[in-house]
C-alpha cells in the first residue's frame, strides 16, 4: 500500500511509513497523511504554506513573508514548515526562493482552499510582488486572475504577452493573449485587438488550425476592409493545416469579394490557368515597383487573397494552386509591390519549369533568378527563403537532386531561424526534400527526419505535414521489412485527409500500397489496385508536373513487369 501510493517517491515512502509507525491506517491516502500533518501547523505557518502552494512555483522568501503577514517570526516559521517537509528553500536570504517540498503538497495545500481564500492568497502574491518593484509582468497577471481582479490582469496579461511574443517564445505568448483574451474589458475593439494578435502569435507557433477560428470571430466582430483581410487569413490557416474543406467553404466568398472565381473542377481550373498564363506571355513580368504605402489597398487585397488560395491549395490540389498563383502574379505586376513580385515571380517561375518542356525551363530559370535579385535588394528572409525552396525544388524536377536539396536546405533555414508566420513554407520544402530523396533512394535520411517532423505537426495540430511526414514515415517502414506497418500507417495517415478529389497525399498512399502488395507478391492485387485508381489520377491534373508524370510511368511499369505475363495489355501501353 505505501509503495503505491507515495508513486516510488522516497520522501513520500518515509512519510507512510512514519504515519503507519505511530498506529495510523495501512491502507492510506497521501492527502489523509498531508491533511493530518496540516492540521498540526500554527495558523501563521499554515497560511504561509497556502502561500507558497498558491504562488505555483518558486517565489522569492521575502515576498513569501509579505504575502503571508510574517514578521521577525518569518524565519522560524519557514524552519518549522521545512521541518514538517512540506517546503524547500534555496538559502535563508530574502532574495532566495522557496517552493512546496513536492507537486502533490502543493495540490493538495491550494486544492483544499476555498475559493473566496484562493482569491485573497492571490491578491497578497500580486500585491506583495507589486510592491517590490522587480514583479514579472507574466506573474502579475496569473495573480491578479486568480484574484479575480480582471482589469490589472489585462494590463499586465497584454504586456507580458507582446514581451513574450518579442523573444519569440510564441506558445508562451499564445497563453497570455488567451488569458488577456478572457479578461478583456467590454470594449469591442480592444477584444478583436487581443484576438487577432492571439490569432497571429499562434501561426507564428505553427499551431494555425487554432488560429483559424480565433481570425474567423474577429472578423464577424469587425468592418471592411478589415474583416475581408481575417476572413483571408482564416481561409489561409485552415487550408495550409490541412483542412482543406473547411478552408475551401471559408475561401469562395472571399474571392467573390475581391472579384474571383474558385474553378468548380480541375479541368476548369486548367483552361482558366492557360487563358491567364496566355494573357501574360502577352502583357510580360515587367512592373513598375512602388512602395506598399503608395498602392491602394484593394489592390494589395486582391493579390493576397490570390496568394493566400495558392498557397493553400498548390500542395494539395495542384490545378486549382497553380491557377491562384498564375493570377497571384498578374495581379502582383500590376501593383507593383515589390516583396509580392518577387514571391510571386519564383513560385510562377518553379510551375513553369514544372512542365518539363525545355521553354518552360528556361523560362523559369529567368524568373526565379529575376525574383532573386528583386528580392536581394529588399533584405527579407521570408521572401528569400521562399525564393531558395521554389529554385531548390525546381532544380530537383530538373533531376538535379543534390543542388536542389542543398537550395531547399538553405531555404528551410533561412526561414526557421530568421522569419515567423512560415509554417507553409517549411513544410512545403520538407515534403519536396523527402521526395528528393527518394528519387536518390536516400531511404535512410527519410527514416531519420520524417519521425520527427510528424510528431512536431501532431503537436501543433497541422494536419497537412502530419498526414505528409507520415506516408514518407510509412515509405521507411517497407524499406525495413515491415509492409503491415507501412500499411497501417497510410491507412491511418490517409483517413485524416478530405476525401474530395485526388491530392498528392493520394498518391503518396496509394503508392505505398502499391509497392506493399509487389513487396508481399500480390501482384495481381498490385495491378488492380493502380488500375482502378489511375483514371481518378489522370484526371486529377497532377500528371502535368514532370515529375509526377516520370512517377507515374515508372509505377506502372514496375507493376507490368512484376505481373506479366497476366497483366492486361491496356495497362503496359
Amino acid at each position: 500500500a505505501v509503495a503505491r501510493e507515495s508513486d516510488g517517491n522516497p520522501f513520500f515512502v518515509g512519510e507512510l511509513v512514519r504515519h503507519v509507525s505511530a498506529g495510523g491506517a495501512v491502507e492510506v491516502s497521501l492527502s489523509e497523511v498531508v491533511t493530518a500533518r496540516l492540521s498540526g501547523l500554527s495558523e501563521r505557518a499554515r497560511r504561509t504554506l497556502e502561500v507558497v502552494a498558491v504562488a505555483g512555483r518558486p517565489l522569492e522568501q521575502g515576498i513569501v513573508e509579505k504575502a503571508a503577514g510574517l514578521s521577525n517570526d518569518a524565519r522560524a516559521v519557514i524552519a518549522t514548515l521545512r521541518a514538517h517537509g512540506l517546503v524547500r528553500t534555496r538559502g535563508a536570504r530574502q532574495r532566495d526562493t522557496i517552493e512546496t517540498y513536492h507537486d502533490r503538497i502543493r495540490e493538495h495545500a491550494s486544492g483544499a482552499l476555498p475559493d473566496d481564500q484562493r482569491r485573497a492568497r492571490h491578491l497578497a502574491i500580486a500585491s506583495a510582488l507589486e510592491g517590490s518593484g522587480r514583479a514579472d509582468a507574466r506573474d502579475l497577471a496569473l495573480h491578479f486572475h486568480g484574484a479575480g481582479d480582471f482589469p490589472r490582469a489585462y494590463t499586465n496579461a497584454r504586456k507580458a504577452a507582446e514581451l513574450e511574443a518579442e523573444g519569440l517564445a510564441f506558445d508562451r505568448a499564445a497563453e497570455l493573449f488567451s488569458l488577456a483574451l478572457d479578461c478583456a474589458p467590454r470594449d469591442i475593439e480592444d477584444i478583436v485587438r487581443v484576438r487577432v494578435r492571439l490569432a497571429e502569435t499562434l501561426v507564428c507557433a505553427g499551431r494555425s488550425a487554432e488560429a483559424a477560428p480565433h481570425f474567423l470571430t474577429a472578423a464577424a466582430e469587425s468592418r471592411e476592409p478589415a474583416s475581408l483581410d481575417l476572413r483571408r487569413l482564416a481561409a489561409e490557416q485552415l487550408l495550409v493545416s490541412g483542412r482543406i474543406d473547411e478552408g475551401v467553404e471559408v475561401l469562395r466568398p472571399v474571392l467573390e469579394k475581391v472579384g474571383l472565381s474558385y474553378p468548380e473542377t480541375p479541368r476548369r481550373a486548367a483552361l482558366a490557368m492557360l487563358t491567364r498564363i496566355a494573357a501574360l506571355e502577352i502583357r510580360g513580368t515587367g512592373t513598375r515597383t512602388r512602395p506598399e504605402a503608395e498602392v491602394p489597398k484593394a489592390d494589395l487585397a486582391r493579390v493576397d487573397v490570390a496568394w493566400s488560395a495558392g498557397k493553400g491549395l498548390l500542395a494539395v490540389d495542384s490545378v486549382r494552386g497553380a491557377y491562384f498563383f498564375v493570377r497571384t502574379l498578374e495581379l502582383a505586376l500590376r501593383a507593383g509591390e515589390p516583396r509580392r513580385v518577387a514571391r510571386s515571380l519564383a513560385m510562377y517561375g518553379m510551375m513553369n519549369v514544372f512542365g518539363g518542356d525545355r521553354g518552360g525551363e528556361r523560362r523559369g530559370m529567368a524568373l526565379i533568378e529575376k525574383s532573386l535579385a528583386l528580392a536581394e535588394s529588399l533584405e527579407d528572409p521570408s521572401v528569400l527563403g521562399t525564393i531558395d525552396i521554389c529554385f531548390g525544388t525546381a532544380k530537383m524536377s530538373l533531376g538535379q537532386w543534390l543542388p536542389g536539396l542543398e537550395l531547399m536546405e538553405r531555404g528551410i533555414e533561412t526561414l526557421e531561424s530568421r522569419a515567423v508566420g512560415v509554417g507553409w513554407e517549411c513544410a512545403t520544402g520538407r515534403s519536396s526534400c523527402h521526395n528528393a530523396r527518394i528519387w536518390r533512394g536516400d531511404l535512410a535520411a527519410i527514416g531519420k527526419s520524417a519521425p520527427s517532423w510528424s510528431r512536431a505537426s501532431e503537436r501543433v495540430g497541422d494536419r497537412y505535414s502530419w498526414v505528409t511526414a507520415e506516408l514518407y514515415t510509412a515509405i521507411t517502414e517497407l524499406a525495413a521489412n515491415d509492409p503491415k506497418s507501412a500499411r497501417r500507417r497510410a491507412e491511418t495517415a490517409i483517413a485524416r485527409w478530405t476525401d474530395k478529389g485526388f491530392h498528392y497525399q493520394h498518391w503518396l498512399a496509394l503508392k505505398v500500397h502499391v509497392w506493399c502488395d509487389l513487396y508481399e507478391g500480390r501482384t495481381d492485387d498490385a495491378y488492380r489496385r493502380l488500375a482502378s485508381a489511375y483514371r481518378v489520377y489522370e484526371r486529377s491534373g497532377l500528371e502535368r508536373v514532370l515529375l509526377m508524370r516520370l512517377d507515374a510511368l515508372l509505377l506502372r511499369a514496375t507493376v507490368a513487369l512484376a505481373a506479366s505475363p497476366h497483366v492486361p495489355s491496356a495497362l503496359m501501353e
